[in-house]
């Protein structure tokens, strides 16, 4: 059984605009997050992506970083050592070409193979080695690119761009100029690598790009929170860095272990659904977290004040005075 002060829920993805707009055209009823979003008080919450509205969470030291460093503390999650580089996420992309723009797509995880991606950064490495640049893909569609030092760059992430044109998204910044003309240097390179020529003639889908965002070094973190659940590289590495106990996340919900302070779940695969404009799975996964919310809630008999966070720059607050569960299921 839970035993918090607070239970915090981010769930970014929960508000996609045009699945829940089908949702209630389709007349499905949700049981915990219906009940959490009427008798919660709406707060703003200065958040609208999964990674600002994680690390808002965190006291991250006050240092020399431009921006979130998305890069240092997800890699430090997956278990390799930052040490003092820079490091950014360099998310391999498709873009596609509309008209004279183009259009942000990420592939998926099955079509991008290790071999792929190996093959790709040992071009990009060979090309870019006497700039002092290193890419490493630690999985086929987890990229790092490590840089002498942290351009004084806003990037946007993945999140926030992806079914868009990118135009609007590019760096900017002091040194914008010279990233912006490095990606176009990118893309040449992979266009005109044998792997994409290859697959062109196949019909294949490419990698011809990367996407920048997060550059920094590994800070110093603290938290209120005492225990986090999450699968998500980065919130592990955040809880590593805070020394609060990670889990990974359970099946069920209502198997959390016991804890005495505040605990953070963080669930994304509504977000992961969204970015792939996959609505069917959305919904399978968003009946089954409402179900796993329902369970826990149930377990616990409302013991804990609950923190809704939805990534949309506000938030939901229910204070355990207000819980009852008399009143639950009307």
């Amino acid at each position: 059984m839970v035993n918090n002060k607070r239970l915090h829920l981010l769930i970014p993805g929960l508000f996609w605009s045009a699945a829940t707009k089908q949702l209630s055209e389709e007349s499905i009823q949700l049981k915990a997050l219906k009940n959490i979003i009427a008798k919660a008080d709406k707060r703003i919450f200065q958040a609208t992506d999964l990674s600002t509205a994680l690390f808002q969470l965190f006291v991250i030291e006050p240092g020399v970083q431009q921006e979130l460093p998305l890069g240092a503390v997800t890699l430090h999650g997956m278990g390799i050592d930052p040490e003092k580089y820079c490091w950014a996420l360099a998310t391999p992309v498709y873009l596609l070409a509309d008209r004279d723009r183009l259009i942000l797509l990420k592939p998926d995880e099955q079509v991008v193979s290790q071999q792929d991606s190996d093959q790709l950064t040992e071009l990009f490495n060979n090309y870019f080695e006497e700039d002092g640049l290193s890419l490493i893909a630690v999985s086929p569609t987890e990229w790092f690119i490590r840089v002498p030092y942290c351009p004084d760059l806003t990037t946007f992430t993945m999140e926030a761009v992806v079914g868009r044109h990118i135009e609007d998204y590019l760096p900017t910044g002091p040194d914008a100029k010279n990233w912006r003309k490095f990606l176009n240097e990118i893309q040449m390179l992979f266009f005109h690598s044998e792997l994409n020529q290859q697959k062109s003639v196949i019909g294949e889908a490419v990698i011809n790009s990367l996407w920048f965002s997060g550059f920094g070094t590994l800070p110093k973190v603290s938290t209120s929170l005492t225990s986090i659940y999450s699968d998500l590289p980065l919130v592990k590495g955040l809880a590593m860095l805070s020394g609060v106990a990670h889990y990974d996340q359970p099946d069920r919900l209502d198997e959390l272990v016991d804890t005495d302070g505040d605990t953070l779940i963080v669930i994304s695969d509504l977000l992961d659904y969204e970015l792939k404009s996959d609505f069917y799975r959305w919904k399978e996964s968003l009946l089954r977290i409402d179900e796993g919310i329902d369970n826990l809630l149930r377990k616990n008999k409302s013991k804990n004040d609950i923190e809704l966070y939805v990534c949309d720059g506000e938030k939901f607050s229910l204070k355990k005075s207000k819980f009852s569960w008399r009143l639950w299921n009307r």
